[in-house]
């Protein structure tokens, strides 16, 4: 006789198992041990002696013989010493209270049905050789969290007394509606699925995420839909109220248990099931700690041929406190008590479920449409975006609540491989939002790519799926960028000369091809980086005031940058004086005095007067001016030390005009010199 149970379920009861034999001699005996086995796991107590709780029960005509079975593996048990007599030739055979464990069917790529066989080994007795559909696992619970707790700095005030009409007037709450799969899902202890078992079906609410100083209370009862008045807070279109049930009608009610641990086993009622029409009105508190906490609640009674639905509010209260920000709790539901043991166990409740997270109830109930839902809405119908090679682009998704409560939504992007081009930020939210879309061509070769964008706010809620279209172009080549343009020997962006040497600053200034021009005359380039070029200015640029210069690297050309033009604008090199043995100048090798000196500079004119001053000595006619021989640019200026000059550390200029009386002269350099 098959049956439906639990797909969550751990220690499900299957269908009892009848056979009805005949044929056999009258007076005649059977004797041998009959093994029972299952496509799952059985998940029986074990008790005291050894034995379990599955039963077979041999109806003669003149009685009943009841054995009981010892584990004989994970998935079977075995009734050993079976004997019996049959005194007209016939009997019944009746196995029960098999429990299985339907969760294998959630986690398994097992078959959606249980199934049971059945050997002998002995005599006087012939089973066939067949297997039976005993179970076939369904979902037993679903579930719908209505508007979330949320701790935020204005609190909630907690009712005084604490009872259910007091919470429901000043108190912030929540509700999460609970359904069950199948008309008998949710089955108290005396319903024939709870044979031998330690609790009716319990649901484990946990909750998490609540901050220091909150406080968390639930109703002690829960009237469920088919009672007189459900009890609810108004989140799902019922009337606020703690409920009324009248016993004997099968109305669905649970009461809670205290004193469970977190998964949901041991405790004790919170109150006796009533024996008239009751009204709910007390509440207890959920002990919190570390902000965490669970409510357990068992069924006490229920229709097994109606498919129920409870509501099960808690209500918070949190002292206000302007400083603190808005934290939004979590909360998981499961049928319980839970548990990890999925064989038969001598300590394990029974029922006992794994920790699976239910679905959305509201397509069994009807109202996934309704107004007190949260409702996702996504006006975005598609994303078209392009993006040279090497760069990356972003647009936007806005995401909205149309309904009530919280809204909580994820995003994904499928395929999968897709994902390494297409980022979305942030990948979860709550309520109103906005999603970055940001698609990376860095690797892509040129084409088009597509992928969707999923928004999925759970069943009730809704989902979008949103294309993407990435179309990736050639590469653009950077701009280059002029941030400086300087004199080389001194860095001071002061004027430059025609045909001395200059460095420009900048970025993006190196490329397979790049060239710097003045005025539309081309330098000679004498150096370029990323972020610098040290080249000659034109010579075609003499006499001019003013020039304009822009740097083409790959035949992409900067913005103009305007420069100032001098006859003469000297500037000597760092360490550019040599002494007459061409050693660098310096303390520990100073110029003798009556010695050359060679002075290395830019920006003197290519013609006319160039002069000198060290210390306090003009020098008229330098030894030598002009180029620098090999070194486009580079100017020399070749000055004799005055003989009589002392040891000391002192200056030198060089100076140059078109004429004597339009010299101008660089900043000094410092010389060593040492007495004769």
């Amino acid at each position: 006789m098959p049956t439906a149970v639990r797909l969550e379920g751990i220690s499900e009861r299957t269908g009892d198992i009848v056979l009805t034999c005949s044929g056999g001699q009258a007076g005649g005996q059977v004797s041998g041990n009959i093994v029972l086995s299952l496509n799952t796991s059985v998940a029986n107590h074990i008790l005291a002696d050894g034995s379990t709780d599955v039963t077979l029960a041999v109806n003669y005509g003149s009685g009943t013989t009841t054995f009981s079975a010892r584990p004989y593996s994970n998935n079977a048990v075995a009734f050993n010493g079976v004997l019996f007599t049959t005194p007209q030739g016939t009997a019944e055979l009746r196995f029960a209270n098999l429990r299985g464990n339907a969760s294998q069917t959630a986690v398994s790529s097992i078959t959606s049905a249980i199934t049971a066989s059945l050997s002998f080994t002995g005599a006087g007795l012939a089973l066939p050789a067949s297997t039976f559909i005993v179970a076939y696992p369904q979902r037993g619970l679903y579930a719908t969290a209505g508007t979330r707790l949320v701790c935020d700095q204005y609190g909630s005030p907690l009712a005084d007394p604490v009872t259910m009409q007091n919470l429901l007037t000043y108190s912030a709450s929540a509700t999460t509606r609970a359904t069950e799969g199948f008309a008998s899902a949710f089955a108290p202890l005396g319903d024939s699925a709870s044979l031998r078992a330690d609790s009716g079906t319990r649901i484990v609410l946990r909750y998490s995420g609540f901050v220091s100083g909150a406080r968390l209370f639930a109703p002690d009862a829960v009237a469920g839909s088919n009672a007189d008045v459900p009890t609810g807070t108004g989140d799902f279109g019922t009337p606020a109220s703690g409920g009324q049930y009248t016993p004997g009608r099968k109305q669905l009610l649970l009461i809670r248990v205290l004193g469970a641990d977190v998964y949901g086993a041991g405790g004790r009622l919170a109150m006796a099931t009533p024996a008239a029409t009751a009204q709910f009105n007390s509440a207890s508190e959920v002990t919190l700690t570390n902000g965490a906490g669970s409510a357990v609640y068992e069924v006490v009674d229920a229709d097994p041929n109606v498919q129920e639905s409870a509501q099960f509010p808690a209500f918070l209260g949190l002292a206000a406190n302007s400083g603190a920000s808005s934290v939004e709790t979590a909360l998981r539901v499961n049928l319980g008590p839970i548990s990890a043991v999925t064989t038969m166990s001598a300590t394990a409740p029974v029922p006992r479920f794994i920790d699976i997270a239910p679905t959305s109830d509201c397509p069994l109930v009807g109202d996934c449409g309704a107004s007190y839902f949260p409702r996702l809405q996504v006006a975005t119908t598609s994303l078209t975006m392009t993006a040279p090679q090497g760069q990356s682009v972003t647009q936007y998704i806005p995401i909205q609540n149309g309904g009530a409560g919280a809204l909580r939504w994820t995003a994904s992007v499928t395929p999968v491989s897709a994902a390494s081009w297409l980022t979305l930020s942030p990948p979860q939210g709550v309520n109103n939002s906005t999603l970055r879309v940001d698609a990376i061509t860095k690797g892509l070769p040129v084409g088009d790519y597509s992928a969707t964008v999923t928004i999925d706010a759970g069943a009730s809620a809704g989902s979008k799926s949103i294309p993407v279209t990435l179309t990736v172009t050639a590469p653009i080549p950077p701009t280059p960028s002029i941030g400086a343009i300087v004199n080389a020997a001194s860095a001071d962006e002061t004027r430059l000369t025609a045909g001395s040497l200059a460095t420009i600053y900048g970025a993006h200034l190196i490329g397979k091809a790049a060239g710097v021009t003045f005025n539309g005359l081309d330098a000679t380039m004498l150096y370029d980086s990323e972020s610098q070029i040290n080249l000659q200015v034109p010579i075609g640029l003499a006499g001019r005031a003013t020039a304009t210069a822009i740097v083409t690297v790959d035949g992409v050309s900067s913005l103009p940058f305007a420069v100032t033009l001098a006859d003469s604008a000297p500037a000597i090199f760092s360490h550019g004086v040599l002494n007459q043995n061409y050693d660098p100048n310096g303390a520990s090798a100073p110029a003798a005095a009556g010695t050359v000196v060679q002075v290395f500079a830019t920006g003197l004119p290519a013609t006319g007067v160039i002069t000198a001053k060290i210390h306090d000595r003009a020098v008229p006619t330098p030894e030598y001016g002009g180029a620098a021989p090999g070194f486009p640019g580079l100017q020399q200026v070749n000055i004799r030390v005055p003989g009589d000059l002392p040891t000391m550390q002192t200056w030198v200029y060089v100076c140059g005009g078109l004429t004597a009386e339009q010299q101008s002269c660089s900043a000094p350099a410092m010389i060593w010199i040492a007495a004769k």
